[in-house]
């Protein structure tokens, strides 16, 4: 799978939301407001052929996509682009671990302001079943796509996989 510019737009924004527990229990990250991220300044921003990346501790400082060391702690990953099929067929979206928030948009809401929690395709948050997404995509049909990865306080984990119609792991 390639994006047209031959990887993904992404934007590392800082924020304020905490992922609290309600009863004992992890509760969906119910703070992380998507509308906020839509104009939130970033202090990274580049293009990367990668999607993920891994911190048990926040107190640990880590490059994320080549950049700058820093705390993984209270930071979103904004990612946009296109995902261009290799061939017809259906597509699997899985989000088998995540530290807070997952959450993918796919097709014109992606990418036209219009994104929100209520309209993702998948939203996966931390200490949930992993979840799926599979559609239907035709080959070299420009998809756009957005993934949204949110983290509060603690470690973060951002794991997104995707399959094609054959089960091969393929990448934005």
């Amino acid at each position: 799978m390639t994006s047209l510019n031959h990887g993904t737009s992404y934007a590392i924004q800082p924020h304020n939301f905490v992922n609290e527990q309600k009863n004992g229990q992890w509760a969906g990250y119910d703070s992380f407001d998507v509308e906020f991220f839509k104009t939130a300044p970033a202090v990274q921003s580049g293009t990367t052929t990668e999607l993920g990346f891994s911190n048990a501790d926040a107190g640990n400082q880590l490059s994320i996509y080549g950049g700058t060391r820093r705390r993984t702690d209270f930071i979103t990953l904004n990612h946009s682009g296109y995902f261009v099929p290799q061939m017809t067929g259906p597509y699997t979206f899985t989000a088998p671990n995540c530290d807070d928030i997952v959450i993918l948009w796919l097709g014109d809401v992606a990418n036209n302001g219009q994104y929100k929690r209520d309209n993702a395709v998948l939203l996966q948050t931390f200490h949930t079943s992993p979840k799926s997404y599979t559609p239907f995509l035709t080959v070299n049909q420009q998809y756009p796509v957005r993934v949204l990865m949110g983290n509060g306080q603690g470690g973060a984990v951002l794991d997104l996989k995707i399959t094609d119609p054959t089960g091969a792991r393929v990448s934005l």
